[in-house]
Formats: structure tokens, sequence, C-alpha cells
């Protein structure tokens, strides 16, 4: 007949010292109202300062992923964001002065006291 033995438990002692990295804290950037077009919309033109000509769904599809970075949203909604930016004047895409011939070509502009 075998013979039956207790397992012996072990307890862990509870230090108190954290065994994690401490790293200084970061600066959380502020929060953007994705209701307030004018303050997205000098967010986008700081961060698209670029002059260089590009095709509408380019210019676009730049926009739309600097708005889900800005608002830390999905792309759905970027897009839908970027669309209302579009649809009420915020943002417009006009010819390039250097590419008068391709009118698929051209640039973003921004105005933010539109509304």
């Amino acid at each position: 007949m075998p013979i039956k033995t207790k397992k012996k438990t072990t307890s862990r002692k509870k230090t108190s010292t954290s065994t994690r990295k401490k790293t200084t804290t970061s600066r959380r950037r502020r929060r953007l109202d994705p209701n307030n077009f004018g303050e997205l919309t000098l967010v986008l033109s700081e961060k698209l300062k670029t002059r260089a000509p590009v095709t509408y769904e380019r210019g676009r599809d730049r926009m739309r992923a600097q708005v889900a970075d800005a608002l830390e949203c999905t792309p759905t909604r970027a897009r839908h964001i970027v669309t209302s930016l579009v649809d009420k004047g915020f943002v417009r895409f006009g010819p390039h002065p250097n590419y008068h011939h391709d009118l698929t070509v051209g640039r973003w502009t921004y105005h933010p006291e539109h509304g």
C-alpha cells in the first residue's frame, strides 16, 4: 500500500520593493475634440506642411492617417472625419501652379477659420 505524503507548499514572500523598471513619466498629448474641425484643421496643416503636388486620393489618405493618429481613432472613423472636413470646406483640393496641365495633381489647402 503506497504511503500518501503531503505536498509541501511554498509561499512567496511579498517584498515592498518593486522589480519593475522605473520610467520617467511622459507627457500625454492633449486629446483633440473630433467635433472641433477648426482645431483639427490647424493640427493637420502643421503636420502636412508640404506643398508638393499630390493626387486627390493620396492627399486624403495622408490626412486620414494623420487624423487617426491625432484623435487616436479607427481608420473608418478617420475617413468619416476627413470626408466631413472636405464637405464643410475646412480642407480643399486645388490646382498646383506648376502642374496646371494635369488636373489630377494638385495641393491641399487648410482653412481652420472657415467654421
